[in-house]
């Protein structure tokens, strides 16, 4: 499992002070991303000199959020990952969000949710051509496998 934080800021909330629903989905993506560079990945890597090169890239084709109780502006949210599935050329990820607390059993569930993504080849043009997650990055990714 990895664990990534963040602050509601004031951009988050709706007219009541309550984080938007909405903003649950980014924060989903942004931890995902957070889990990624740790293990010494890119989120999409640079073509470098060669444009005609092919790059990975990770579109979602689902993505799900349950809200458990309210976040509002300033809390700390802590935010886990864990890969529920690691497919042949997909990745399911779940995340929990918890209102941070000094003490982990005192911590609050305020969201659950999951992106499901697909591995793909980003070609000239944006053409994208789903392939087999490579080797390497499959190793990498297996480690927050949810066991």
């Amino acid at each position: 499992m990895f664990r990534t934080q963040r602050r509601i800021e004031f951009r988050d909330t709706d007219a009541a002070g309550i984080v938007h629903f909405s903003v649950f989905f980014p924060m989903m993506e942004v931890a995902e991303h957070d889990l990624i560079r740790s293990l010494g990945l890119s989120v999409l890597p640079d073509r470098g000199a060669d444009p005609s090169e092919e790059t990975l890239t990770w579109p979602r084709v689902a993505a799900t959020c349950d809200y458990q109780s309210v976040a509002r502006f300033e809390d700390l949210l802590e935010i886990d990952v864990a890969i529920l599935n690691l497919g042949r050329s997909s990745v399911q990820y779940r995340f929990q969000f918890w209102q941070s607390s000094d003490r982990p059993e005192d911590r609050i569930a305020v969201a659950r949710g999951t992106l499901t993504t697909v591995c793909c080849e980003l070609h000239t043009g944006g053409v994208l051509k789903k392939t087999p997650i490579p080797e390497t990055v499959r190793k990498l990714l297996s480690k927050h496998l949810d066991r």
